[in-house]
């Protein structure tokens, strides 16, 4: 595994590559969300599968406007996401998609989960590479989520770069909540 910088973890996002990178809780596996064979490479790297989807991480509202049919979420719901978002504690929402979206962001579903991230890597990084990118625990599939360099290492080898920096502290992954029904995911 390498450690990268901020300017090489976009570069390499750019070159539909997949990096991991700190996120609140855990390390993150990440990669362009407009990239049919970055996408792809993820979900080979994580043996995930594809009908699953996979959520998309940014640092501010105005990013996800790309992703999110805001005209499909009741007015009081999109208050209460801004809300919720507001807060440092980690929080996804599942939304109704754009249809431009590439099908393995998604998955089987018209939705797609989204956050707005507090942690200042992860904020960074979205707003160098000009938006919202992949953000999958950096582990493979029914595996415990990597919560330091050597147990990305120990999970992937060489297979991604990890962007240098810290957790942020929060005991869990992120709680998700359904933004059509209100109801609490996880």
């Amino acid at each position: 595994m390498h450690l990268i910088n901020l300017e090489q973890a976009v570069f390499a996002l750019q070159q539909q590559q997949v990096i991991a990178y700190p996120t609140e809780a855990v390390f993150g596996l990440g990669c362009d969300p407009w990239s049919t064979s970055a996408l792809a490479s993820l979900l080979q790297l994580k043996q995930r599968p594809s009908h699953k989807g996979v959520i998309v991480v940014v640092s501010t509202l105005r990013q996800l406007d790309v992703f999110v049919d805001w005209s499909a979420i009741a007015p009081a719901t999109q208050a209460q996401m801004q809300a919720v978002w507001a807060l440092p504690t980690p929080t996804t929402w599942v939304v109704p998609a754009l249809p431009t979206l590439q099908p393995l962001l998604c998955g089987e579903h018209t939705t797609i989960a989204v956050r707005v991230s507090h942690h200042p890597v992860v904020r960074a990084l979205c707003d160098a590479f000009g938006g919202g990118i992949v953000s999958t625990s950096a582990n493979i599939a029914g595996q415990v989520a990597a919560t330091t360099h050597a147990e990305i290492e120990h999970q992937f080898s060489d297979q991604v770069l990890c962007l240098k920096g810290g957790l942020g502290g929060a005991n869990q992954a992120s709680s998700i909540f359904n933004a059509i029904t209100g109801q609490q995911i996880r």
